[in-house]
């Protein structure tokens, strides 16, 4: 059991300092919202599928999933740009896999260094659908 424990604390250290000298490609900013509009930021990775802006949650537990499941409106910042989005979580075997694909792809060794420690078959694709220039929090598309 102790060497299990350092073997993690090992590989902590390995991938914290592996990341401080990787880019971390691109990572875009969702801004999601809760009952009363208030605003919440997280930084996230983004890959296209379909010819569609793709997210992923690793846990159907995470704040930022909870926020867009109840208002499905986000802004998101991407190279400089902000645009509105209808986000909707996929529960879908095949899609999951394609975005996990896509992720590997574009985010190589540091994307796998996250799944070390987080199972992809458990994330949760989120599809971003663009929304209107004009589009506010609370609009009807």
């Amino acid at each position: 059991m102790r060497y299990l424990i350092l073997l993690a604390g090992v590989a902590v250290v390995v991938v914290l300092g592996t990341s401080l000298w990787l880019d971390e490609g691109e990572v875009v900013t969702l801004v999601t919202f809760d009952s009363e509009a208030q605003e919440f930021e997280t930084g996230l990775w983004i890959v296209e599928v379909d010819g569609a802006p793709h997210l992923r949650a690793y846990s159907v537990k995470s704040s930022w999933l909870r926020r867009l499941s109840e208002s499905p409106e986000v802004r998101l910042t991407r190279e400089g740009s902000q645009r509105w989005y209808r986000a909707t979580a996929i529960e879908n075997d095949e899609l999951r896999d394609r975005v996990t694909i896509a992720m590997t792809e574009k985010y190589g060794l540091l994307n796998d260094a996250v799944q070390l420690f987080r199972s992809p078959s458990r994330a949760v694709p989120i599809r971003l659908e663009l929304l209107p220039d004009d589009h506010t929090v609370g609009a009807v598309p």
